[in-house]
């Protein structure tokens, strides 16, 4: 009877044991997690190949000769490769931009809200949500190629003849994308109207989007403001204020304050 109880002391002993490693090893998944995660944000250079692994494929970068790399993606995204002269003690940056339009060029972002905000007259109301970031790739701090982090769809706003065509984010797209590829946004607004007031979309120029990264790898845009002025009619300017208190500023993309003016509904 007695060994049976060292037997079972044991097998106990070694489920612990066990259970310990486990908890280690996951433990240890989730730092380097963290650390592959935080490494899209990096500088390196390329002898032969570098490859990064980002959430839709991967980037691969190969050397062709001494002064000149071929960029690739592989993945589910349309993006076109790319040939560059670079030389091999050149150093490559990635780094996180506003979302572009890839293969369009557009200069507005229209965000669809999950759910339309009302506002009481000659109120304010501020709202938080995230926006995807695409990848910068610099080279001595030339923008050189842009890759986008989530698949890139586009909205006309306004009619036709006369309306924007815009790159388009919502709910739907944001929640498709890691924490590390979005960046805190704010949106302040203020409805200047005598009436009650709904906003279900913001149409706001890219150029007018700043992002702050820290140096614990977090993003944060800059504020966003819509001054009201009717059911149809709406100013969206972009302030150079960041969307929440910054820490220990790593890296800054610079945007320039802009405004937009929403005529075709809001």
């Amino acid at each position: 009877m007695w060994s049976v109880n060292v037997i079972i002391i044991k097998s106990h002993g070694m489920w612990v044991l066990q259970l310990v490693s486990l908890i280690t090893y996951l433990g240890e998944c989730y730092i380097l997690l963290k650390d592959v995660l935080g490494m899209i944000y990096m500088d390196f250079t390329v002898d032969v190949e570098e490859v990064i692994s980002l959430p839709k494929g991967r980037l691969v970068f190969s050397r062709i000769n001494d002064s000149m790399i071929r960029i690739v993606f592989n993945g589910d995204l349309q993006i076109p490769p790319k040939t560059v002269g670079v030389s091999r003690n050149s150093s490559i940056s990635l780094r996180p931009i506003p979302p572009s339009g890839n293969l369009l060029k557009v200069d507005y972002l229209f965000i669809k809200l999950n759910e339309p905000v009302t506002v009481l007259p000659k109120e304010s109301v501020e709202i938080y949500f995230k926006l995807p970031v695409d990848i910068g790739v610099y080279v001595n701090n030339y923008l050189i190629h842009t890759v986008p982090t989530v698949k890139v769809k586009y909205a006309l706003y306004g009619p036709p003849d006369l309306g924007h065509l815009c790159r388009y984010v919502d709910g739907g797209l944001i929640n498709s994308v890691p924490d590390n590829l979005l960046g805190i946004t704010k949106l302040v607004i203020n409805n200047q109207s005598s009436d009650v007031g709904t906003v279900g979309k913001v149409v706001a120029p890219l150029n007018g989007l700043q992002i702050y990264l820290t140096a614990s790898n977090d993003l944060i845009f800059n504020t966003i403001y819509v001054r009201l002025a009717d059911s149809l009619h709406a100013e969206v300017t972009t302030k150079l204020i960041p969307s929440k208190h910054v820490e220990n500023l790593k890296y800054l993309f610079k945007g320039i304050e802009s405004a937009y003016v929403m005529k075709y509904g809001v």
